[in-house]
């Protein structure tokens, strides 16, 4: 049995649309365990942290649960009035997604500044009292060692993207919906490439470049180390799409003369696209294509004014 708990946040009629096709596709599988928030924005809404909120914002939630489905519309103003929608359940796999819009630091787009990383490993921990067993950054840039930080005390295993996500999205696909004789590593990597055979048929369709973690032990003793060398990383040379924001960690260390590829593979567990060398190619936001990376830092804050735990990586930097 899978336990998925889900936020999809729209605000284009594109997305709208893309949602309304997840709802169809959704009735054409059988007693899924799917308890789904629907965030619907006008494109220019203007929302502010949801953390600090108190001002209610109508949203929708849909609870699809042994073979039926339950829609209400309802008013939230803050984390605790979203967490307090769920229902936990403890047998299987519990699984945590975010769908939406991210730039590696904050779950947001345009003023909608909603959610940060910190808010959704908060949401996890309060609805469930405990670590989840997977939690899903189904969006953009995620795939940074602020992201592991921050959710390492939430989550056992975590899958995101260190580059442009694709518009597709894994409430899309069968395989999320059934677990894998509670084999995290296995039910991941299923769901992982039935979204990867569909975005393959758009030749249009963004090339996302999607890791999973495992939350070992090594993470935090990696975390320390990148703190301890952060402040010798230079910024001039991304490796991953442009020279403003991001960089390739293990770029980063190759720069300083050091080898973190054995570090990184203990709890790598699964990346789709490899590099044999260190590609400093600027990448559009038009682009459809990413440069690989199994993990990234984030140079400077894509969006100022928004305090985040994430914050610690940001200072000393040579420009």
């Amino acid at each position: 049995m899978t336990n998925v708990y889900a936020i999809y946040v729209c605000i284009t009629k594109f997305e709208r649309d893309y949602f309304n096709k997840i709802l169809l596709f959704l009735e054409k599988i059988d007693k899924i365990s799917l308890q789904l928030v629907l965030l619907n924005f006008k494109y220019n809404a203007k929302v502010n942290l949801l953390a600090y909120n108190n001002i209610p914002i109508k949203a929708t939630f849909y609870n699809y649960r042994d073979g039926s489905k339950e829609v209400s519309e309802i008013n939230i103003t803050n984390l605790e009035s979203i967490s307090k929608i769920y229902t936990p359940k403890y047998n299987g796999l519990n699984v945590f997604l975010y769908s939406g819009h991210g730039n590696g630091l904050h779950l947001v787009k345009n003023k909608i500044k909603i959610l940060r990383t910190e808010d959704i490993a908060h949401l996890c921990w309060d609805i469930l009292k405990q670590k989840a067993d997977l939690m899903v950054f189904d969006c953009c840039l995620e795939a940074t060692i602020s992201t592991l930080n921050i959710c390492y005390n939430y989550t056992k295993y975590l899958v995101a993207t260190s580059s442009y996500h694709s518009y597709e999205s894994y409430l899309m696909t069968q395989s999320i919906y059934t677990s894998s004789n509670n084999n995290t590593v296995e039910y991941s990597i299923s769901f992982i490439n039935e979204f990867i055979e569909t975005e393959q048929k758009n030749k249009k369709d963004t090339v996302s470049s999607i890791n999973l973690y495992q939350m070992n032990e090594t993470v935090p003793d990696f975390i320390n180390m990148v703190m301890k060398y952060k402040d010798s990383f230079k910024a001039k040379k991304s490796f991953v799409i442009d020279k403003t924001y991001y960089k390739d960690l293990e770029c980063a260390f190759k720069e300083i003369g050091i080898n973190i590829l054995p570090i990184l593979q203990k709890f790598v567990i699964y990346q789709r696209l490899h590099k044999d060398h260190c590609i400093n190619r600027i990448r559009s936001k038009m682009s459809n294509k990413s440069n690989p990376s199994n993990l990234m830092i984030v140079l400077k804050n894509p969006i100022r004014g928004i305090s985040s735990l994430s914050d610690i990586w940001l200072k000393g930097f040579s420009k």
